[in-house]
């Protein structure tokens, strides 16, 4: 709103000082704009935040990701557990890149959370509802590595369960999956753009 007034005053002003009026179709464009309901998800995260290079084999982090520590653990679902053994979901509320916060997973000997039933995707909705105040949006461990490929967990799971929301996923180039703590459905998003996540171990 502070942009579209903004750009209403120098328009005006510039427009006085030359003597022309402000055409009629920057007016009109300026109130579609300020008016218009965009799409959140499109508005907000389809940038050009340039091509992050998907290496699951690099782990290294810089010296901030390394203290970095979980703000909140809770227990995870049997079934979303390697081996069908006791894990917990540990949630970051500081945003990181998609590769980034993988890494930070790996390197605490998990992964990006992966999951396999409707159950378990509720049961994480519900956790990041009441503990990441910060953000709509939270990474989970869903890639499309690129066009030629499907998605897939990064666990190296089967992905035998999904909960897209409307329009999603998206399809060609390269996307990761983050979940909408609110509603429990998932995006699609460019893998540059700086979430919360949420790691099992």
């Amino acid at each position: 709103m502070f942009t579209f007034l903004l750009l209403l005053l120098v328009g005006t002003a510039l427009a006085q000082e030359s003597g022309d009026s402000v055409p009629e179709t920057f007016i009109d464009k300026l109130d579609k704009a300020a008016g218009d309901e965009v799409d959140v998800i499109d508005k907000t995260f389809d940038k050009d935040y340039g091509e992050e290079k998907w290496d699951e084999e690099d782990l290294s982090l810089n010296e901030e990701d390394e203290r970095m520590e979980p703000e909140i653990s809770e227990k995870a679902e049997d079934s979303e557990c390697p081996n069908k053994g006791t894990c917990r979901y540990h949630v970051f509320r500081q945003p990181r890149p998609f590769g980034c916060a993988h890494r930070i997973c790996r390197c605490r000997r998990g992964n990006l959370s992966s999951i396999h039933s409707c159950s378990a995707n509720t049961g994480l909705a519900n956790v990041l509802k009441r503990t990441c105040l910060n953000a709509s949006f939270v990474w989970i461990g869903v890639i499309k590595r690129n066009r030629c490929v499907p998605y897939c967990n990064v666990d190296g799971s089967s992905l035998n369960y999904a909960n897209w929301g409307c329009g999603q996923p998206k399809r060609g180039g390269t996307w990761c999956v983050a979940m909408n703590r609110y509603t429990g459905k998932w995006v699609s998003l460019n893998c540059n753009t700086r979430l919360p996540f949420v790691c099992t171990f």
